[in-house]
């Protein structure tokens, strides 16, 4: 039997990635042949891992919605999979809402340029669809990322918690895993309430107030599990941990006035572009 350096668990000799936590194994055990013809790894070991991992992945899920300060983290890499996935989902949540009037916009623009018989190519700059998403992911990552470090950073230098920062992102994740249930919820809800046709939205603006309520729900439990993550801690500093996770929301507000900001002036440069672009070409 092989013992995980990571985790603990036993696994079979000859097996080169933990069935508990997924780490490759070292050692000469570890370099014994469990592989095809081709020298690669056997696909059926790479799947009962991926399975093993996955359901790992769900008992400390689940686990962490029951007694989210309580949780064992036995995989470094959990807290990190619910951040990438909670940064999925919203971004998703904002693309609902976001994509559904930008295509709007692009119909009509369309239409009026088409009056005019003038060139609609300005118009294609806006983004829609996959492009849409994926600015909005970019966004939405840089948001978790600036938390996630500002709040390691006050953890482990103002308080003087010796954590590290899979260690940080478990116990973030452990408290924020409800957002990952908020999220499915309101994307289902978003689904159902948003008007297929945006001249219906007089009678049809329910999804206003999903949306409004989601991203103001999800809000609310990032920022208690963003200050839990740093009052509950083991280390002693001589700033009081309340002082500190003020301080740590202030510095994240800081440094996300400047990103948003930057973000905001290259947005508004681009469709004031793509505005000017339009109106010279109904003009001339």
């Amino acid at each position: 039997m092989i013992k995980c350096p990571n985790c603990g668990a036993e696994n079979k000799t000859g097996v080169k990635f933990c069935t508990k936590c997924g780490m490759q194994l070292s050692g000469d055990d570890a370099a014994k042949p469990s592989a095809n013809t081709n020298g690669s790894p056997q696909a059926s070991e790479r799947i009962q891992v991926f399975k093993k991992h996955s359901l790992n992945y769900f008992e400390w899920f689940t686990k962490s919605l029951k007694n989210p300060s309580i949780v064992k983290n036995g995989n470094k890499y959990f807290g990190l999979v619910t951040l990438l996935l909670n940064s999925i989902l919203v971004a998703y949540i904002f693309h609902i809402l976001g994509n559904k009037i930008l295509v709007a916009f692009v119909e009509q623009a369309n239409e009026l340029m088409n009056t005019f018989n003038r060139d609609s190519s300005s118009i294609s700059a806006i983004p829609t669809g996959l492009s849409l998403y994926l600015r909005l992911l970019m966004i939405v990552l840089i948001y978790n990322v600036i938390f996630s470090l500002v709040g390691f950073l006050s953890k482990k230098y103002l308080i003087g918690d010796n954590i590290s920062l899979s260690g940080y992102l478990n116990q973030l994740g452990s408290y924020s895993n409800g957002m990952l249930v908020v999220d499915i919820i309101s994307i289902i809800i978003l689904w159902i309430t948003l008007p297929t046709d945006f001249s219906m939205i007089e009678s049809h603006y329910g999804f206003i107030y999903v949306f409004i309520f989601a991203i103001s729900l999800l809000s609310l439990i990032w920022s208690i599990a963003f200050i839990g993550s740093i009052l509950i801690s083991d280390g002693k500093s001589k700033m009081d941990k309340i002082y500190v996770a003020v301080l740590a929301e202030i510095i994240v507000g800081i440094v996300l006035f400047i990103v948003l900001k930057g973000v905001y002036s290259s947005v508004a440069a681009n469709y004031s572009s793509i505005g000017s672009g339009m109106l010279q070409g109904i003009l001339s």
